[in-house]
């Protein structure tokens, strides 16, 4: 004979997704839309960076300090990024378009990246004095020692003289430019023979401030212009130290 069913013995049913399984599955979805977010935000900013190679953007003044001296450059003209943060240092490195005088920015990005044959992009480095006499003022006592006899002339005004080639500026090229009474342009040029147009292969220094030296690297593309470059360059570095109190 069958029992009727009681209260107790009623069946008891379980629900096929328990509250904590909901749970868990709610955390867990939560934490993959969290690292989704990071992964992206983290993923634009590395573009960011691939993109700009190291380079700044940025054109706020920062301010830096060569023993006594203080200098500012905006951030996008400094080369490396320890030293777009300021303070104090043995040398500056800077990079800049030359006739603009600008450093890096979206629109120009392609001849900062280009370092070999963008003919346009120029290296300043700014650093204590390490030698008595600036490449002008060697020109007498030292590199007329070290040159081949005779010179040729070449388009721009300059005379170019080649190193004998025993001396430690064997594959080098000399470049001398007269400036009335001031002293002569001086610069030495890599022999382009075997370099891609564009590299800068020239290389000026010049005194400048109290003790300081500015140092610059060129494409011989540009040396037809040296007046106005040489002018625009001491310009920039004087401009750089022109600091408001």
């Amino acid at each position: 004979m069958a029992h009727p069913l009681t209260a107790s013995s009623t069946p008891q049913y379980q629900p096929l997704i328990s509250s904590g399984f909901l749970w868990r599955t709610a955390l867990v979805i939560l934490a993959f839309a969290i690292l989704t977010l990071f992964l992206s935000l983290t993923g634009r900013w590395m573009g960011e960076k691939i993109a700009s190679g190291g380079h700044s953007v940025s054109t706020d003044i920062r301010t830096l300090f060569l023993g006594d001296e203080q200098l500012q450059f905006p951030a996008n003209a400094i080369r490396f990024e320890n030293q777009r943060a300021g303070g104090s240092f043995e040398r500056i490195d800077l990079y800049v378009l030359y006739p603009e005088m600008q450093g890096y920015s979206n629109e120009t990005r392609a001849h900062f990246n280009d370092t070999v044959t963008s003919d346009k992009l120029l290296f300043l480095t700014i650093e204590t004095a390490s030698m008595p006499l600036d490449m002008s003022d060697r020109l007498e006592p030292v590199y007329r020692r070290l040159l081949e006899p005779g010179g040729t002339s070449v388009p721009g005004g300059l005379t170019r003289y080649r190193f004998d080639p025993d001396t430690r500026y064997g594959d080098e090229l000399l470049y001398v430019g007269q400036r009335g009474d001031q002293p002569p342009f001086v610069v030495r040029c890599l022999d382009p023979a075997d370099l891609p147009d564009g590299s800068r292969s020239c290389l000026r220094d010049f005194a400048f401030g109290e003790g300081l030296s500015v140092a610059y690297r060129f494409s011989d593309g540009l040396l037809t212009q040296w007046r106005q470059l040489d002018a625009a360059i001491v310009s920039y570095v004087t401009d750089a130290m022109q600091v408001e109190d």
